[in-house]
């Protein structure tokens, strides 16, 4: 993947909402989470960022395919969230930022050390 300015400005937008997510969650129950308007709200901010980035990233080096793991489903994602989000389980979203959320850390961190 070529990381011109955009590209690179846009993975750090991602690790930066990755990063916040992880805050959000850190030391949290479900039963918090899911109690908790404004935490639920936060994190589902963040999971639209992720997808704005990771959809403007795609549309300039589509390598991003096979760089992180299901760029499409976490474009997906964001579109519920914008646009269909009385679909959404709050559980759907805590196991998306407890497990999900990491691994695409992790993948966006390496890419922009390479």
């Amino acid at each position: 993947m070529q990381l011109d300015g955009e590209v690179g400005a846009r993975l750090t937008d991602v690790v930066e909402s990755c990063d916040a997510i992880t805050e959000y969650v850190r030391n949290t129950t479900f039963e918090q989470f899911a109690a908790t308007r404004m935490m639920r709200a936060a994190v589902e901010r963040e999971l639209i960022t992720i997808g704005e980035a990771i959809g403007a990233i795609l549309k300039i080096d589509d390598s991003l395919e096979t760089d992180v793991s299901d760029p499409r489903g976490i474009i997906d994602l964001r579109n519920v969230l914008v646009h269909g989000y009385r679909r959404l389980d709050p559980r759907t979203i805590w196991t998306i930022a407890l497990t999900e959320v990491p691994v695409l850390l992790a993948e966006v961190r390496r890419l922009l050390a390479e």
